[in-house]
Formats: C-alpha cells, structure tokens, sequence
C-alpha cells in the first residue's frame, strides 16, 4: 500500500500489560517502510530504550517516545492516515480521531476493556489462545504472554494492508 496523500502511520510501542516483542515491531516498521510508509513512534517514558533499538534497526522515522506530552501526541495523531499499536490508551485515543487504527491485542482482558465497541475504526488482531481473560496470569512463564508472540509481523502487516484497502 503506498498512499499519495497521507503515507505517515503511527506506531504505539508501550502499554502496561502486554506488549508486542521490540523484535516484532522491527520487523513491522521494515515491512511499512519498504511499502512506502513513513513511520512515527509513539509511547512513554517507560518505552525510551525499546523505542531506542527499533530507531537504530531501521531507517529514517520520527520517534517521539518519551519526548512529548499528551497534547502534543494529538496534535501529531491528527497528521496521521493510520495507528498500529499495543492495546494502550494511546490506540484508544487514536480512534477518536479520523484514522484508522490496528491494535494488536493479547488476551489477559480480552475485549473486557476494549471502550470503543460500536467502533468503525478500531480493528483487532489477536490469536486466540483457551487461556484467554488470563487477567495478566500468564500460565506461559517462558515465554510471557504467549498469544501476543504468535501474532507475527507479516500477519499484522497483512491485515494492515487489508484494512488500508478498504473503504471500511
């Protein structure tokens, strides 16, 4: 998808429950810069290092991880055509906006908390696991959070596409 109008697209990397793995979101930026995207990054100061590795391990992108308020994360929201991110208040507040957003979502609280249900621009990507509404008990001490780590890059940036096809 390469778009002529608006090809800037967020990217909200934090949240306090589960978060894609920073290797995943390597991949996603690459795959969304190679596409044509531009790439801006997106969350708090808690995310600065994360944010740090995937600036490093791609080209040019506008990180402001860390570095702007919430006022200003509107301000920039409003430039954008789309926003994939972790299940956040920021992916929440992006859908308030006329953007499309793309959250990847694990199943601690699945759908228990998600506040947009009537929603035409919020979509969900997840993998459904029988241990879903875990409530951040995660049974997979190993590997944290198993249902985000099977949510892979190239599925995301598939149904990125998809959504970003549609007049939806």
């Amino acid at each position: 998808v390469l778009c002529s109008r608006n090809n800037r697209i967020g990217l909200c990397i934090g949240g306090r429950g589960g978060n894609w793995p920073i290797r995943y979101w390597n991949v996603i930026t690459r795959l969304l810069q190679e596409a044509g995207w531009e790439i801006c990054l997106f969350g708090g100061k808690d995310c600065v290092k994360q944010a740090q590795r995937i600036e490093n391990c791609n080209k040019s992108l506008d990180n402001f991880v860390g570095k702007i308020n919430i006022s200003e994360s509107i301000d920039k929201l409003k430039t954008l055509k789309a926003v994939i991110g972790n299940e956040t208040g920021f992916t929440h507040l992006a859908s308030l906006f006329d953007l499309k957003v793309l959250v990847v979502y694990g199943g601690r609280t699945f759908r228990r908390f998600f506040p947009w249900p009537d929603s035409t621009n919020q979509h969900l990507i997840y993998f459904g696991l029988d241990c879903f509404d875990c409530g951040n008990n995660c049974r997979y001490f190993i590997n944290r959070y198993k249902c985000l780590n099977l949510i892979k890059p190239n599925d995301v940036f598939d149904y990125f596409n998809e959504i970003m096809d549609s007049d939806k």
